[in-house]
């Protein structure tokens, strides 16, 4: 598990859980970006965007495209796990996606992805800044 850096103090998820920060990882030389929404149980523990369940839906997934995981720099919108694995709806939701866009945007600067697959409604409006898919 690793401790959460100092930009996020002032995230409201900082003060429910201090520790379990999930970086982004993977290979950016396909400028292939694959975006979640936020870390479970497993990602907090291994600090590892998609791992445990997820993980093996997405590498199922890559696998019959006939790509690995590694050919992808993979990331979530929120850099920890939420309460229960609750976003969505939650009363935190915009604050900590809108803190978090500091290491989205570090991401695009620094990989410049020519692809951005969102993975799921909450990346989905986080690309294309919609407050809601409705």
């Amino acid at each position: 598990m690793l401790p959460k850096p100092s930009r996020c103090h002032g995230c409201p998820l900082h003060t429910i859980d201090p520790d379990g920060f999930i970086p982004g990882s993977g290979n950016a030389s396909n400028s292939v970006l694959l975006l979640g929404e936020a870390g479970g149980r497993e990602e907090r523990l291994q600090a590892r965007a998609f791992a445990g369940a997820a993980g093996f839906q997405l590498d199922r997934s890559l696998d019959r495209l006939g790509e690995p995981r590694q050919n992808f720099w993979i990331d979530n919108c929120v850099k920890c796990r939420p309460p229960s694995n609750f976003l969505e709806g939650a009363p935190w939701e915009a604050d900590a996606i809108a803190h978090c866009n500091t290491y989205f945007q570090d991401t695009v600067r620094q990989h410049r992805p020519r692809v951005i697959v969102t993975l799921g409604g909450i990346p989905l409006k986080k690309v294309l800044g919609l407050s809601s898919l409705v």
